[in-house]
């Protein structure tokens, strides 16, 4: 039988949730169904309010630090992949480790080609119209999404 793990908490969540309402989370399946809801929606309730005290107290630095330890991952697609992947559900891992190896090639191409060169007959080569060609349309439709979503994401943090 395949038992479900439950996933890593998110940095977010460790830093808004502490460690006693953690534990009583923790202990909610475990209590008659008729306690389920009301403590339920009060343990939501209190998740919100620490989340609004430690907005008031919390200096900007902090909350960039605790997200910002790996450098501007925004500026790398590769290595946010890489931190987000615990997070994901199987079939995103997938398609993120495959977009991680896309990632990979490209650099590779760039890196033997610089940028663009010409092949033996001399005509123009160009490594990300090859890389396309190899792609289903709706993997280059996906691609070019998240292509797209990565570079507006790298101009906004150069801003």
């Amino acid at each position: 039988m395949d038992s479900k793990q439950p996933g890593p908490m998110t940095p977010f969540d460790e830093i808004t949730v502490p460690r006693q309402l953690r534990f009583i989370k923790l202990l909610l399946p475990f209590l008659p169904v008729s306690s389920q809801r009301m403590l339920g929606i009060l343990i939501k309730f209190m998740e919100l309010q620490y989340t609004i005290q430690m907005f008031k107290t919390a200096s900007e630095s902090t909350l960039h630090s605790v997200f910002h330890t790996q450098g501007n991952l925004l500026s790398d697609p590769s290595a946010l992949l890489e931190v987000l992947s615990p997070y994901l559900s199987s079939e995103e891992a997938e398609t993120a480790n495959t977009f991680r190896s896309l990632f990979q090639v490209m650099e590779m191409m760039q890196t033997f080609s610089g940028q663009e060169g010409t092949d033996s007959e001399g005509s123009s080569f160009n490594p990300m119209s090859m890389m396309m060609g190899m792609l289903s349309p709706e993997q280059q439709e996906m691609f070019e999404t998240y292509q797209t979503m990565f570079s507006n994401l790298d101009s906004d943090a150069d801003n």
